[in-house]
């Protein structure tokens, strides 16, 4: 497998094929950074193609090609925060109009989304990545574990790790109500 700063010095000669291969390579991490800022794989997606235009135009400002992958999480991480931005300036000005209550069992389900993924969200880093890439993204085990760097029994240590956080957290918090 090619290394980054031989992949950023193809792109940057011209190499559309590179450019592919950066993007199978990071595509599952960036995924799992932005849902994790959105918390809505279609707007993840959608932000994944931001990332990686915004990434390859400015390749040639990169001092260090080798650290292109973490460049391209730094890319996401403030595609994210602006996300969040924008969206806290969205709540502020429009309010939704609702005639009528949502049904019990559709606000049941929504509460219980939300308490699932305010969990998530406490998990450390490393953790929450591979439930997202995993779980959340539909990546298979072996991609994710890629992404994140890990040997295979040490990326299923990780999921059993957060799955255990997640598991001990929800039942802490059923109990409370």
């Amino acid at each position: 497998m090619e290394d980054d700063a031989e992949l950023a010095k193809r792109i940057l000669g011209g190499d559309r094929e590179a450019a592919g291969e950066v993007y199978d390579r990071y595509a599952p991490l960036v995924r799992a950074v932005l849902l994790d800022a959105t918390g809505s794989l279609p707007e993840a997606d959608e932000l994944v193609q931001e990332v990686f235009v915004r990434g390859l135009t400015r390749l040639a400002q990169l001092r260090r090609p080798e650290r292109l992958g973490a460049w391209l999480i730094g890319i996401a991480r403030n595609e994210g925060k602006e996300f969040r931005r924008q969206a806290g300036r969205q709540r502020q000005r429009f309010t939704t109009l609702v005639d009528h209550a949502a049904p019990k069992t559709q606000a049941a389900v929504s509460d219980t989304v939300s308490l699932i993924r305010e969990t998530v969200r406490e998990l450390p880093e490393r953790e929450r990545m591979a439930v997202h890439i995993h779980y959340l993204c539909g990546e298979p085990a072996q991609v994710a574990r890629h992404t994140l760097g890990l040997s295979q029994s040490g990326f299923y240590k990780l999921l059993e790790r957060a799955r255990g956080r997640l598991r001990a957290r929800l039942l802490e918090l059923g109990k409370r109500q």
